[in-house]
């Protein structure tokens, strides 16, 4: 769950994504990400269990994520940093 006032992604997605993982998530912010696909990440409700479509979802074959080693750290770093 996203904490209050957040607006972009944690640590936690971008490493679930970077490991080539499925990811379940209330962050609604991810909608805006270029490697967001309906096949490997599912944005639930806050407070709703819908347990038939995480069900679907973790049955569903996944897709190759597009490149993201723009945000890893050693990326950012290297920009922040020159």
């Amino acid at each position: 769950m996203p904490s209050p006032g957040q607006t972009g992604l944690s640590i936690r997605t971008i490493e679930t994504i970077a490991a080539k993982r499925k990811l379940i998530t209330t962050n609604k912010n991810i909608l805006k990400e270029e490697f967001y696909s309906t096949d490997n990440i599912l944005i639930l409700e806050e407070g709703i269990k819908d347990e038939n479509a995480i069900l679907d979802f973790i049955r569903k074959k996944s897709t190759v994520y597009p490149d993201i080693s723009h945000l890893l750290l050693e990326k950012w770093l290297v920009k922040i940093l020159s």
